[in-house]
């Protein structure tokens, strides 16, 4: 029950964060499907059909920290992490390598439109509970 509470918080967390970033409906509905199965399967999906169109106003470290928000309560590796950045973000990491973006996965400094949160879970399963 705890793993389902804890998936359903991720993907609320999920859709927030894209549809306040102006993702369409479609295109969110294909970042929680990953989501999902990256949570559910602890591996990225691989040689997707996903088609999200880059827009100049979101940033790869936007990107990255997502990623690392999502992996990090499940104690996934930053190169699954990273894999699963690239497979679904394709677009914005044409010119980039795996291993580039584990090494910048995590960026604190500055202020991005998705910032590092450690406590994603606690605050969204909060919000299950009211």
């Amino acid at each position: 029950m705890e793993d389902d509470a804890n998936l359903t918080a991720m993907l609320k967390y999920t859709r927030d964060t894209f549809f306040r970033m102006g993702f369409d409906e479609a295109e969110v509905f294909q970042i929680c499907e990953c989501v999902r199965y990256f949570l559910t399967n602890r591996q990225p999906l691989s040689n997707t059909e996903i088609r999200i169109s880059k827009r100049s106003t979101v940033t790869q470290i936007a990107l990255k920290n997502f990623a690392w928000n999502i992996a990090y309560p499940y104690n996934m590796s930053g190169d699954t992490a990273a894999v699963f950045v690239f497979n679904i973000f394709n677009e914005w990491f044409v010119n980039t390598t795996i291993a580039t973006i584990k090494k910048t996965l995590r960026t604190t400094n500055g202020r991005h439109k998705i910032e590092i949160d450690e406590k994603i879970l606690s605050k969204y399963l909060g919000d299950n509970a009211k």
